[in-house]
């Protein structure tokens, strides 16, 4: 549902839609960031921790500048 929803948003925002298992960061979304962290401005989490655990936060934020 998280998904369903988030990916409307990010269409609406002109933005994307990066997901990844609840527990850890996907080694593919880990290289997307890496490779455009840049030009990446806004993070938007969608659902709470049992969705996107805290863990997984953490990792994305320490990425990003």
């Amino acid at each position: 549902p998280d998904a369903l929803a988030g990916g409307t948003l990010a269409g609406k925002w002109g933005s994307v839609l990066l997901i990844t298992p609840s527990d850890s960061l996907h080694s593919s979304v880990e290289s997307k960031l890496e490779t455009y962290k840049a030009g990446i401005d806004h993070v938007q989490f969608m659902g709470g921790t049992n969705a996107l655990s805290d863990t997984v936060r953490a990792e994305v934020r320490s990425i990003l500048p």
